[in-house]
C-alpha cells in the first residue's frame, strides 16, 4: 500500500537534514517536479519526443534535449549488447535467475515486471551459444512474457505488465549538488553526489509503495537480491533517474519531489538568514 502523504513531510524533512549536513545548498531548482513519460517507441529520439513547451527555460530545455539524447544511446548500447554471443545451460531455471546471467554477461539491466496473479516465475530450459537478444527470445516464449528495451533497459513481462508500468524519467541535479549550489569537482564532491543519489533512491522507495520494487528497501540497505518488481536507476551522468512502474506511484514520486524541493528552498532561504 502506498504511503500517505504526512508520511512524505517527515521524511522530506529528514533527507533535506542529511543533505545539509553533506554541505548541499540549493541553488536554483529550476524544474519541474513532475517527470517526463517515455513513449513508445522504445527508443526516444527528438523525432518521436513531444515538442518542448514554449512557457519552459531554455536550461530546461537544455536539460531534456539531453536526457532525449542519452536515452537514446542507451538504447542502442543495450541493442549491440544483446548482440553478443554466449554460452548458456540452464535446465529448469527460474526465468528470472536466466535473466540476472543475461545482466552478467551483457552489463546491461533487466527488469522483470510482476504477474498480478502472484504465481511464481515459471522455470527455463537453455542449451547452447547463441546471441543474448536471442536467449530472451527464447525465455518470452517460455513464460508467456515480451521485452522491449527503454532507455537502456530491458523490461520483460507480460503483455498486461507491460501495459500497465511505464518509465519515466525523473531530473534531479538540482536536488544532488555536491556543494554551495554548484556541481563541484574531484572525488569528493563526486562521492557526495553519489551518496545523495543512493539516499534519494532509497527515501523514493520507502516513501512510494515501497513492497512494489525489486529491490526492496530497508533502512541502511541500498541493494539486495533482485526479484520481480518496478524498478528504479540511475543514468550515466548520476543525476537522472530512470523509473519503471504504475501511474499511480509516479504521481506519488512527483509528489516527493515536488515537496523536497519545496522543503530545500525553504531551508537555503533559512540559512542565508
Amino acid at each position: 500500500m502506498k504511503r500517505g502523504p504526512g508520511m512524505h513531510k517527515v521524511q522530506v524533512l529528514m533527507l533535506t537534514a542529511v543533505m545539509a549536513m553533506a554541505g548541499c545548498r540549493s541553488g536554483s531548482v529550476g524544474l519541474s517536479g513532475a517527470a517526463a513519460p517515455v513513449s513508445e517507441p522504445v527508443v526516444v529520439s527528438p523525432e518521436t519526443a513531444p515538442a518542448a513547451e514554449p512557457s519552459k527555460a531554455p536550461e530546461e530545455q537544455s536539460i531534456a534535449q539531453t536526457i532525449e539524447r542519452s536515452c537514446e544511446e542507451a538504447a542502442w548500447k543495450a541493442y549491440e549488447a544483446l548482440r553478443k554471443e554466449a554460452t548458456l545451460a540452464f535446465n529448469k531455471v527460474p526465468a528470472l535467475e536466466v535473466a540476472r546471467a543475461i545482466e552478467d554477461r551483457s552489463g546491461i539491466t533487466v527488469v522483470w515486471l510482476p504477474d498480478d496473479s502472484g504465481a511464481d516465475l515459471p522455470r527455463v530450459t537453455l542449451h547452447g551459444n547463441t546471441r543474448l537478444g536471442y536467449v530472451l527470445d527464447r525465455i518470452c516464449e517460455q513464460t508467456g512474457t515480451t521485452w522491449r528495451v527503454e532507455g537502456g533497459l530491458v523490461v520483460v513481462g507480460t503483455p498486461e505488465a507491460l501495459r500497465e508500468y511505464e518509465m519515466r524519467i525523473y531530473p534531479a541535479s538540482d536536488l544532488l549538488v555536491a556543494a554551495t549550489g554548484q556541481e563541484g569537482n574531484g572525488a569528493a564532491a563526486s562521492t557526495i553526489k553519489h551518496e545523495k543519489a543512493a539516499i534519494l533512491v532509497l527515501l523514493i522507495k520507502q516513501a512510494c509503495a515501497p513492497e512494489t520494487w525489486d529491490v526492496l528497501p530497508s533502512v541502511g540497505v541500498l541493494s539486495a537480491s533482485k526479484r520481480a518488481g518496478a524498478h528504479i536507476s540511475l543514468m550515466d551522468n548520476d543525476s537522472t533517474y530512470l523509473v519503471v512502474q504504475k501511474a499511480d506511484v509516479h504521481h506519488c514520486i512527483e509528489k516527493l519531489l515536488t515537496e523536497l524541493r519545496s522543503a530545500m528552498k525553504t531551508w537555503a532561504k533559512a540559512k542565508d538568514v
